[in-house]
């Protein structure tokens, strides 16, 4: 998608610009350096809402249908776009080390951040990523860095590939004939040391809604290297967003396709996420907490 067409203006908008550009034909010859000022002030802020509120462009793709079918089932797009951030508790386990982290928020916004405060009640401090360092043990890794570093991604996956900062296209492999659409998200931003994910999308309505899991491949030293399948659990229906509120993360070291079916029912997870004490975030309640005006910048 070229940048012209994700600067376009909604036709609504490009009428309104044009209807005040014929009233500032018929206003007085004294008027108009007035009106010509104003109309001058008002186009970035009419680009800017046609930016954030307009429809996908990937919705005009191959994928279009069944993105759609995706963002309807947890919630729809149009929804997910009235929050800028969310607030969270954060309690996870990797390798059998349990550790919960301080009060989260994570900004919605391109790219996705997340914020914590070292206590309660105090200032907010933003989460550097740090690569990772395949030469690095795993006794030596950061469990906590590399769990806020992956959180941006893993927070509602369906919604966050719409970013302008994923690249999705289609998965070269076909997985047993399934009818599934399968496709590969790729971020483009800081790498957090998982990623690309694999995702298939079922083709007709399920009994549970949500998705039920993904792949990646994990190269962070706090995990063993190679791919993994990620399940999504325990969803809950807040402010008419489908969200998960449990992932369990499998290595599939003896698996050489994915999706491939129940594989071994009696591994255990590497990795568990457990997040409480949700609450979503507007642009203003969110810029209150961190002081950061941030322009969004969804690919509708």
């Amino acid at each position: 998608m070229s940048r012209q067409q994700n600067r376009q203006v909604p036709q609504a908008l490009t009428m309104r610009i044009r209807l005040l550009f014929e009233k500032s034909n018929n206003a007085p010859a004294r008027r108009r350096p007035e009106v010509f000022l104003f109309l001058l002030l008002l186009a970035p802020v009419l680009q800017g809402c046609g930016s954030t509120g307009g429809r996908s462009p990937l919705l005009g793709t191959s994928l279009g249908p069944a993105l759609e079918k995706l963002w309807r089932e947890h919630g729809g797009l149009n929804t997910w776009r009235r929050f800028s951030g969310a607030r969270l508790q954060y309690r996870g386990a990797i390798r059998g080390k349990a550790f919960r982290l301080r009060p989260l928020l994570i900004d919605f916004r391109s790219p996705g951040k997340v914020w914590y405060q070292l206590e309660t009640g105090g200032p907010w401090s933003q989460h550097q990523i740090q690569p990772p360092q395949p030469n690095r043990s795993g006794a030596a890794a950061n469990i906590e860095d590399f769990a806020l570093g992956a959180l941006p991604l893993l927070f509602h996956l369906p919604f966050a590939i719409e970013g302008s900062d994923w690249t999705l296209r289609r998965a070269l492999h076909a997985s047993g004939g399934f009818p599934g659409v399968e496709f590969e998200a790729v971020h483009k931003g800081p790498d957090p040391g998982i990623g690309p994910f694999l995702v298939r999308i079922e083709p007709a309505e399920s009994a549970t809604r949500g998705l039920g899991s993904a792949h990646y491949l994990c190269r962070h030293p706090a995990l063993p290297r190679g791919p993994y399948r990620v399940e999504f659990k325990d969803y809950i229906e807040l402010n008419g967003i489908y969200l998960s509120t449990r992932r369990e993360h499998f290595h599939l070291h003896g698996q050489k396709e994915a999706f491939q079916g129940p594989g071994d029912t009696i591994a255990r997870p590497l990795w568990t996420e457990n997040l409480e004490d949700i609450q979503f975030l507007s642009a203003k309640e969110l810029e209150s907490l961190i002081g950061a005006t941030v322009k969004r910048t969804d690919k509708g």
